[in-house]
């Protein structure tokens, strides 16, 4: 699998206050090579589901049936595969809640990062990206909500 070059950085960082509410939004987004990954939470700690993560990509994946989800891949760096239930809407997936802490803390340590998408029509879609740096921008997604950064995780 090729990865993108780290000609650019691939990070960046989004933070907004609502001005009626002042509720905070703050997101990290990794831009891949046919997609991108978005890493954000909204409001203070406690108030809301927490951080959370979404993919986008060009292309169509359909939505759910039943509200099951369907398989989706990640891989970090160069370690083995892994497979776990993704939501899926439009062109956007993301995993159960439960996974959010793991995936963040094993993205902190990565370098590399490949996700894999299944369509509504069983067509993968495969997104690359080069994660390397994004420390800073998850770091500042997590303290502009209030939440403390999972300890980084190689494994």
């Amino acid at each position: 699998m090729s990865f993108p070059a780290a000609s650019q950085p691939a990070w960046s960082f989004r933070q907004n206050k609502d001005p009626m509410t002042d509720k905070v939004t703050a997101h990290a987004i990794l831009t891949g090579d046919v997609g991108s990954l978005g890493v954000g939470c909204s409001g203070a700690a406690g108030s809301d589901p927490g951080v959370s993560i979404i993919v986008v990509t060009d292309e169509f994946l359909g939505q759910d049936i039943l509200g099951r989800g369907r398989p989706g891949r990640v891989r970090f760096d160069d370690r083995k595969m892994s497979e776990t239930t993704w939501h899926y809407g439009s062109n956007g997936a993301w995993p159960d809640d439960a996974e959010t802490a793991n995936f963040v803390a094993r993205l902190l340590a990565a370098q590399k990062l490949a996700i894999q998408l299944t369509t509504f029509e069983d067509h993968n879609v495969t997104i690359a990206f080069d994660a390397s740096g994004g420390q800073d921008a998850l770091r500042q997604v997590y303290a502009a909500c209030g939440y403390s950064l999972p300890a980084p995780n190689s494994n």
